[in-house]
């Protein structure tokens, strides 16, 4: 039924059916023994839920913009961990300094076994995040383990961007 990719060393394909399709991506996790992860279909709690009820996902991407910000994120990171389904924390391409600040304060929280990042100081005109560390630095593992914020940001430039203004304790 499916294009053999035993020789090819593929482990993962990445939401390899239209949105929905459960029965062909649990088929395919069965029978060729790949790592199907979900990324279009997961976008809240109840897709992680149907996802993990079909049986038709073993690896969630995460993406924060999607599964409702951090507090999201967590939530559907431990149905995940008790599932047993393998977390990639993800970016979507051009995500502000913000958001991928944001992801990497879930680090320690996720302990993702893959991560994907955005550079949002290429992509981005205007970025109101001042000390961007990209994941691949060195540091990023001390900043994740004690960063207790979103890390170095112009708070002018993003009070002149922001749309509204929600504080957090």
């Amino acid at each position: 039924m499916f294009l053999d990719l035993k020789d090819t060393g593929a482990g993962y394909i990445e939401e390899p059916f239209s949105r929905g399709n459960h029965a062909s991506a649990a088929a395919l996790m069965r029978d060729m023994n790949v790592k199907v992860v979900a990324d279009e279909s997961l976008c809240s709690m109840s897709d992680a839920r149907l996802l993990i009820k079909e049986r038709s996902a073993n690896v969630f991407n995460f993406r924060l913009a999607k599964l409702g910000g951090i507090a999201g994120a967590l939530a559907v990171g431990e149905l995940a961990r008790e599932h047993g389904i393998v977390i990639q924390l993800g970016a979507l391409v051009g995500e502000s300094g913000l958001l991928c600040n944001a992801a990497r304060l879930c680090l320690g929280r996720l302990s993702p076994e893959l991560v994907e990042y955005s550079f949002p100081g290429v992509l981005l005109k205007k970025n109101p995040v001042t000390a961007d560390v990209p994941f691949f630095s060195s540091l990023v593992n001390e900043i994740s383990v004690r960063s207790t914020g979103l890390g170095n940001v112009n708070e002018s430039e993003l009070g002149r961007t922001a749309v509204s203004r929600v504080v957090l304790d």
